[in-house]
């Protein structure tokens, strides 16, 4: 299903809010403030970061794609912030943070800083699946009034 979010991306004219309800369809939002639906060049990270309404539900939405839910870590589970691993300099931190051979979308326009912040606090919640190339990381932050899908890769 991956790849066919990579065609619906390449052969669309999908706007940002388009590919925020592909991998939100049941989120809330009053906002995407970046995305990149798509890389150049070889590998990269692809995002949608979003703004939730003043008040946000303070859970996270019980639906993830349906692609998704067959491979995610916790047997699909969300898990609160203050059980997330730490990132090790991994392609994902890399999404993130940037990193020096500079991938394309890494960094995320300045807003992977942030995430990664939200990582470390109690008060959001995280979900993952895959690792290397495919490697998704959802966050949903309601006190930060944010929520983010990361993907490294198209």
């Amino acid at each position: 299903m991956c790849a066919a979010l990579t065609m619906l991306a390449h052969c669309s004219r999908e706007t940002g809010e388009q590919f925020a309800r592909a991998l939100w369809p049941e989120l809330m939002f009053e906002d995407v403030i970046a995305s990149k639906m798509r890389h150049r060049g070889g590998h990269g990270c692809t995002y949608v970061v979003l703004t939730l309404p003043d008040n946000p539900v303070m859970e996270p939405p019980k639906t993830v794609p349906q692609w998704m839910r067959t491979r995610v870590e916790n047997s699909g589970e969300w898990r609160m912030t203050s059980y997330h691993r730490a990132l090790k300099e991994t392609e994902m931190h890399y999404c993130l943070h940037g990193n020096p051979d500079k991938i394309d979308g890494a960094g995320m326009e300045g807003f992977g800083i942030e995430f990664a912040a939200i990582l470390k606090r109690e008060g959001a919640w995280w979900i993952s699946y895959a690792s290397g190339v495919d490697h998704v990381l959802m966050i949903y932050a309601p006190d930060a009034r944010r929520a983010l899908h990361v993907r490294l890769g198209d």
